[in-house]
């Protein structure tokens, strides 16, 4: 299934390609788990989050007990 999605995923994302109406920007409820959906907030907002994360949650907490999803961890 996870197979699958990624296909249909790389697919569409090219027909909007194709079509002039590709978005760099990922939303999380839309993307697949193989998809980079924080790289694709840009590099400045990420640094911000980055900055934030360090901010706030100096020994990554937030980072360490979640289980999955899209983390700054992982980048």
């Amino acid at each position: 299934m996870a197979k699958a999605l990624d296909e249909l995923l790389e697919r569409a994302e090219k027909l909007a390609v194709e079509l002039g109406l590709f978005l760099e920007l990922r939303f999380p409820t839309f993307a697949g788990a193989t998809q980079n959906v924080l790289s694709s907030l840009g590099a400045e907002n990420l640094k911000k989050l980055r900055e934030t994360a360090t901010k706030y949650d100096p020994d990554g907490v937030f980072q360490k007990l979640q289980n999955g999803g899209f983390l700054l961890r992982d980048l």
